[in-house]
């Protein structure tokens, strides 16, 4: 999972979070990827290819100054063996 974010937000901004997923597994399968913040939870189920990618989008929205945090992770079963990779990244709002 590749998540992308901009350099910084500000306070009452608004932006789509992106990841991309790449799926090396061997199998075409749907992934569940799913972003953490401190306030929500939110995800999405992808059907990919094998040596495929695609991107999920989530809409996030700050509300205050700070540093706002992410975790970001993506899981699949493939030919009956699961898959999984998680991330941290972390955004500084003005």
């Amino acid at each position: 999972i590749l998540p992308s974010l901009g350099q910084f937000a500000n306070a009452g901004d608004r932006l789509v979070a992106r990841a991309v997923v790449r799926n090396e597994t061997g199998h075409a399968g749907q992934v569940v990827v799913e972003l953490k913040t401190p306030d929500s939870t939110n995800s999405v189920t992808l059907d990919i290819p094998d040596g495929g990618s695609r991107a999920a989008d989530f809409t996030l929205s700050f509300r205050h100054p700070g540093t706002a945090e992410f975790e970001w992770s993506a899981t699949m079963e493939a030919g009956g063996t699961p898959f999984a990779d998680r991330v941290k990244t972390s955004l500084p709002i003005g």
